[in-house]
């Protein structure tokens, strides 16, 4: 995402005193400017760790320069305002397409409708601007609570500024950028905010004790038998499975979700490029969405017995709208399904009452890029959609199915 201002120089500018701190946060004019201190003190408060603190203004810095009011250059261009403009207009309620224009804007650059929808909400419940420090840190601290509590927590345990930034960046952010370079640059930025404001309290040295006797040389024992290494959390358990494929992080994330995703083929296998069966997506899709219990015991298909694994997730997707199955008695457990299809599920689950077809569901998911990052497939009712792509658009849209199952 682009910035007006290096992120480099705000941080040199505000270390040697450039960018002064405002006594409010509550409108755009006065949160126009990189408060890093304000930024810090919110934050160490909220989440009370100096490393977590840093990895998230780090990620922070990157995206925005920790300008609240940031809307992202290309935007600039193509709605044809500045970032006073936008954020006036949104305040005001002349601009009416926030939420669903698509733009970056903000601290965090947010681009999801959900999520900008959530921070438009925020806004107005707190009576301030959307470009507001105040109000945008409140929404951080939000999401993390509410949204992606795992990251919380990983930021409030973190023991380097690289540990938190890691985390914050993949499962916060998203951003598909995730080579080693863009983590490190992130990285660099929470460290020099560290350097700046934590306050780490070194132990005072102990004076070296006086050497004692070496004692007369013994026999070695025997050394006692290790334990064996307990196996890494995420360790990838299928052979079948690459770490260079697109769909490696989103396999992983569906076999290491709670509640799990999929469990695999089999105990080592994947099978990444086997259909899916419409039995198997509802149930991935379900799953994802928390296991919500459906609110009725009406089945109406003779082919979804009651005991079956996707059971409950064929009633639910039905009684949300999500299918209507293949014919009013049918819903086809076994039948496949096209990338159409998946796309318009995950459409349905997150907006809840829409009922368009593929296409709409598509322009959709072109806006929210995580979804269809990485995956070289068509979105068409002719291709047929593998197993790897159905946990790629659901690992993308995760946050976004979140929000939706509220």
């Amino acid at each position: 995402m682009t910035r007006k201002l290096s992120a480099l120089i705000l941080v040199a500018a505000f270390l040697i005193g450039c960018l002064p701190l405002a006594a409010s946060a509550l409108t755009y004019e006065q949160s126009s400017k990189a408060q890093p201190e304000k930024v810090w003190n919110y934050l160490m408060d909220k989440i009370g760790n100096p490393y977590g603190v840093a990895g998230i203004m780090g990620n922070i810095s990157h995206e925005s320069g920790l300008i609240p009011n940031n809307l992202n250059n290309s935007s600039n261009r193509s709605l044809g305002l500045s970032d006073e403009e936008y954020t006036r207009r949104t305040d005001n309620g002349t601009y009416t397409k926030f939420a669903s224009d698509g733009a970056y804007y903000g601290l965090a650059q947010w681009g999801y409708s959900t999520r900008k929808q959530g921070l438009l909400n925020l806004a107005k419940k707190m009576d301030g601007s959307v470009g507001s420090l105040e109000v945008q840190l409140a929404f951080i601290i939000k999401e993390l609570e509410e949204t992606f509590p795992s990251v919380l927590k990983s930021l409030k345990n973190a023991t380097s500024v690289r540990e938190a930034s890691d985390v914050f960046l993949a499962k916060f952010e998203g951003a598909p950028n995730k080579s080693e370079a863009n983590k490190q640059a992130r990285a660099d930025l929470g460290q020099t905010y560290f350097d700046a404001y934590a306050k780490i309290e070194q132990p005072t040295p102990e004076p070296e004790p006086e050497p004692e006797p070496e004692p007369e040389s013994e026999p070695e024992p025997e050394p006692e038998p290790q334990p064996e290494p307990e196996p890494d959390e995420y360790t990838n358990p299928f052979v079948d499975v690459s770490e260079d494929e697109y769909y490696y992080e989103a396999v992983l994330w569906a076999y290491y979700a709670e509640p799990q995703i999929t469990n695999g083929t089999d105990k080592t296998h994947f099978s990444p490029d086997n259909d899916v069966t419409r039995a198997q997506a509802v149930t991935f899709l379900w799953r994802a969405m928390g296991e919500p219990e459906p609110e009725s015991t009406e089945n109406p298909f003779t082919d979804v017995k009651e005991g079956e694994y996707y059971y409950k997730a064929a009633i639910w997707a039905v009684e949300q709208g999500i299918t209507k199955g293949t014919s009013k008695t049918k819903f086809s457990p076994k039948g496949t399904l096209t990338t159409a299809h998946i796309i318009t599920f995950i459409y349905r689950a997150v907006n809840k009452g829409a009922d368009g077809w593929y296409e709409e569901a598509a322009n959709w998911a072109a806006t929210e890029t995580l979804i269809l990052s990485g995956t070289p497939r068509e979105i068409s009712d002719k291709v047929k959609c593998p197993r790897c792509d159905v946990v790629t658009f659901l690992y993308g849209a995760a946050a976004l199915m979140l929000s939706g199952s509220d």
